[in-house]
């Protein structure tokens, strides 16, 4: 290919992640926003647990717990020896105790029991706790944490809500009970006000430009003077990379997991209106039996004819790409979401076209590969030192990204690729590396790198059918870039929606 076209070519790349990815962040920041600004109105904390999932608790388990059930709003929980800690997952944030003064708890227990409320300020382990009994059955605890005296647990010391600093980095419940309690809880909520009535006053908001929130950050100066004021933070989505925003929002959560975000292209709205939680979309399960139905009757068609293969990417592509451009699988993605990705992925694996390859091999094909996997490497490690990032990725991620990268190989080598060569010839790699690339949407690092490194992948596997050596391309590459790369540049490894709500 001319230099001018691989010009062409990557520069139209960049503008098509480019738009994906701002287009994706700004409607995300909106429907984000909207329900924020709802709760708010509400005088309620983002920060509340509805126990409609166990990725609610740290660990995705009470401790103590011998049977855990989560089903119709409730997480519900069996205690043989009767007492159980529940750590709430506040997601590294911390929550301002001197505006979020009480709470509200809604739980039941099968007998007389004992609660015990228990928060440490962000990184200490004092352990200040509170004291409550409760009855059997349903228990609806409305409580002004900031009336309570707080004891230490190992000294005589007491403290008031928030403790010196007037931040919370940890909250938890411990139940003590009878053997064999059973507790379920409903919600718990942090709010504002004990007693929140309709034409209660609204909470002022203070919407910050960008560069005053990156000065008083690198300053360590508060955000704003009044701890009763929201801080709201408008987001120059289109002007800046989606990872340096991202990375932005985090830094100004760990001072207040409360702070709104808004698109600062986009008007404010002159009232908060009804808004969910964007949750990404998914077909609905009549939509999986028909694919389902389809992807069977195209997989008994077994013709390796130009207008089969585009079905067959159709078929088995398509889900994978409407699911990350089209922002689902959320943090919680629905059953029928998970159902039609799964298979979408077993239509592709039955198809896969992997005869003629070498596993191990030749040392030729080791080397070709190493010729740009370790100047890759090499960048990547430059930029860490550089950037004085390193986050190791610890046993149970390098293990888990084995099996990942085995599948996303076998999918890009056995299926994709031999489906785009018969369609297109000698442009496969390009567009077979273009395919891969947006499977990784909304994340626009995530794209270009892929995009990239896809298409050196994909001319060895041309030239040399071996899979052993780019799986470990794959494999080390992919460990560095994780390790290495600062949130600034590399923000996460999630797709879909999930790039905004997981880190």
């Amino acid at each position: 290919m001319p230099a001018s076209h691989r010009i062409a070519t990557a520069l139209a790349a960049l503008v098509l992640a480019w738009i994906l990815a701002n287009a994706a962040l700004d409607r995300f920041l909106l429907a984000q926003g909207r329900l924020d600004l709802t709760r708010v109105a509400r005088g309620e904390s983002r920060i509340g647990f509805e126990f409609d999932s166990a990725r609610d608790l740290i660990g995705d388990r009470i401790e103590g717990a011998g049977r855990m059930l989560v089903a119709d709003g409730l997480l519900a929980a069996e205690l043989p020896q009767g007492d159980a800690n529940v750590r709430l997952n506040l997601r590294g944030l911390v929550l301002d105790a001197r505006r979020l003064r009480a709470l509200d708890l809604r739980l039941h227990v099968s007998a007389p029991a004992t609660l015990h409320l228990i928060f440490d300020a962000p990184g200490e382990l004092r352990q200040w706790q509170q004291r409550l009994e409760l009855l059997a059955g349903w228990n609806e605890l409305r409580m002004d944490l900031a009336a309570f005296t707080w004891s230490a647990h190992a000294d005589a010391a007491t403290a008031r809500w928030g403790g010196d600093a007037g931040r919370v980095g940890e909250f938890r419940l411990h139940l003590a009970g009878p053997a064999g309690l059973r507790v379920a809880l409903d919600h718990l909520r942090f709010r504002e006000r004990v007693h929140h009535r309709e034409g209660d006053p609204t909470p002022t908001i203070e919407w910050l430009g960008i560069e005053r929130v990156r000065a008083r950050l690198d300053a360590g100066l508060p955000l704003v003077e009044s701890a009763h004021t929201r801080i709201g933070v408008r987001l120059p989505v289109w002007m800046d990379t989606p990872e340096r925003l991202l990375t932005l929002r985090d830094h100004v959560r760990a001072l207040d997991a409360d702070a709104l975000f808004w698109p600062v292209m986009q008007a404010l709205p002159d009232a908060p209106g009804p808004a969910a939680a964007p949750t990404g979309w998914s077909p609905g399960w009549g939509g999986v039996v028909a694919y389902a139905l389809l992807a069977l009757w195209l997989r008994a068609r077994a013709r390796p004819r130009r207008l089969h293969a585009l079905a067959e990417l159709a078929i088995g592509h398509g889900p994978l790409l409407a699911l990350s451009v089209g922002l689902g699988l959320s943090e919680l993605p629905t059953s029928d979401a998970r159902t039609w990705l799964a298979c979408a992925l077993l239509f592709q694996l039955s198809g896969l076209r992997i005869s003629g390859g070498d596993w191990p091999g030749a040392a030729t094909a080791w080397r070709a590969v190493a010729r740009y996997s370790v100047p890759a490497a090499i960048m990547l490690i430059a930029i860490g030192v550089l950037a004085g990032h390193w986050q190791p990725p610890g046993l149970q991620r390098a293990l888990g990204y084995l099996p990942f990268v085995l599948l996303q190989q076998t999918l890009l080598l056995g299926f994709l690729w031999p489906r785009v060569h018969l369609l297109v010839g000698r442009r496969a790699i390009l567009a077979t590396a273009g395919l891969f690339a947006l499977a990784h949407a909304p994340n626009f690092a995530l794209m270009l790198l892929s995009f990239v490194i896809a298409q050196a992948w994909l001319a060895s596997y041309r030239s040399t059918r071996a899979w052993l050596p780019i799986l470990t391309s794959h494999y080390a590459l992919g460990m560095l870039a994780v390790s290495l790369l600062p949130s600034e540049i590399l923000y996460s490894a999630e797709t879909g929606l999930r790039y905004f709500q997981v880190r």
